[in-house]
């Protein structure tokens, strides 16, 4: 189970001190609007684990902070809010050992450190430091035959989307045919993929070029 938490801040319904995802019907004045200190959210997340315990004991937990900030409130409100969710997931990982931590936050924030990382808002991260972030967590959580699969399987992805300059032309007929080979490869060593409705749609796409 993967979990990634964003902001400490919360909106409460004054009618039922309930806390509201989103609910653009009712007007702002019916809300209060406040952060979750370190041991609710921390008090929150316990209950929530145990109840997912329940369901699959056997799970490993990773928990991680997103590096985008939540600039609604300010530079110093999302700092605020960010320390808050540090606090309460170092204070969990001390007490379940299913529990595991992922520096998204410190990777994009301490090792990328520069705007170049970033979309044109200067909060979110681009693609690059996107990818970056998904190969540290893929080197850090899979194994090199996974991480092989996982190669393979992107390598695949790109050719089905692929777009021939000539569609009728027999280079793009055997480029077809040698990504049907791929799939059939990959599916004798992993028959736990499926790969049948995609190998359909290339089978029809040779024959409409014969």
């Amino acid at each position: 189970l993967m979990l990634t938490f964003g902001t400490s801040h919360v909106f409460e319904w004054k009618q039922n001190g309930k806390i509201v995802s989103n609910c653009h019907k009712i007007s702002g004045s019916e809300f209060n609007f406040r952060f979750l200190s370190a041991d609710e959210i921390e008090q929150h997340l316990q209950q929530s684990l145990n109840a997912f315990k329940a369901i699959n004991p056997s799970a490993k937990i990773l928990l991680t902070i997103s590096p985008v900030r939540y600039m609604a409130f300010g530079f110093f409100e999302n700092n605020l809010s960010k320390a808050n969710l540090f606090v309460a997931i170092h204070n969990l990982l001390q007490k379940r050992n299913n529990c595991f931590y992922f520096p998204a936050f410190e990777i994009v924030m301490d090792e990328l450190r520069d705007y170049r990382f970033f979309t044109e808002d200067m909060v979110h991260p681009n693609r690059l430091a996107t990818q970056i972030v998904w190969q540290k967590l893929c080197n850090s959580l899979m194994q090199k035959d996974t991480l092989l699969l996982l190669n393979d399987i992107s390598k695949l992805l790109a050719a089905l989307h692929h777009k021939p300059r000539n569609a009728d032309s027999q280079a793009h007929k055997k480029f077809i045919a040698a990504t049907i080979s791929k799939m059939e490869t990959i599916q004798q060593h992993h028959p736990e993929i499926d790969f049948e409705n995609e190998k359909q749609q290339l089978q029809l796409a040779i024959k409409s070029l014969l």
